[in-house]
């Protein structure tokens, strides 16, 4: 079974929202882009988008967040329900979603997700994403410092390296 699209699972700051834009401009996939707390808004909206993305097909629905709408268990209202079931029928599609993929992107665990969101065929492939080790934190400080004309000397980076343990690349940026 194909799935309809996958989720980008990682810490916030990691690059999960840049790997959509850079997919996009290499692909020149159009990119559909909603929010999870704007899919709260409840199936139309829902509906809106999926329309909107099939009226551009091939293309791609990244939906942000997508765990504030994939709620699951004791905690999830009947509004939750009936967004996550008008999620899962576009998802999989009624009339045919040929050209439609669609990206979920969380930080959230993975137990988090409604199980039937990530069921086999719709967005059962997870990409990891993890915050950088040592040589790649020491690769973005590098990165980052050169065009603000700071030489980036070893013991400088080093440093820098060493006070950023739990950074993201965009705490780094920042």
């Amino acid at each position: 079974v194909l799935p309809k699209g996958c989720l980008l699972l990682g810490p916030p700051g990691c690059g999960k929202t840049y790997f959509m834009q850079v997919l996009s401009s290499v692909t020149q996939v159009p990119v559909v882009v909603t929010q999870g707390s704007a899919i709260r808004e409840g199936p139309i909206h829902i509906r809106e988008v999926f329309a909107q993305a099939r009226a551009l097909a091939p293309c791609v629905v990244f939906i942000d967040e997508i765990d504030v709408c994939a709620r699951w268990g004791p905690f999830s209202t009947a509004e939750d329900q009936a967004t996550l079931n008008r999620l899962l029928v576009e998802i999989d599609g009624f009339e045919g979603n040929s050209g439609v993929c669609v990206i979920g992107a969380t930080h959230e665990k993975m137990e988090n997700i409604a199980p039937p969101l990530r069921r086999s065929g719709r967005l059962s492939e997870i990409l990891h994403f993890q915050l950088p080790d040592p040589t790649e934190r020491a690769a973005l400080w590098r990165h980052y410092l050169k065009p603000m004309g700071v030489h980036t000397h070893t013991p400088l980076i080093e440093e820098a390296v060493r006070r950023s343990v739990r950074f993201s690349p965009a705490e780094i940026q920042d």
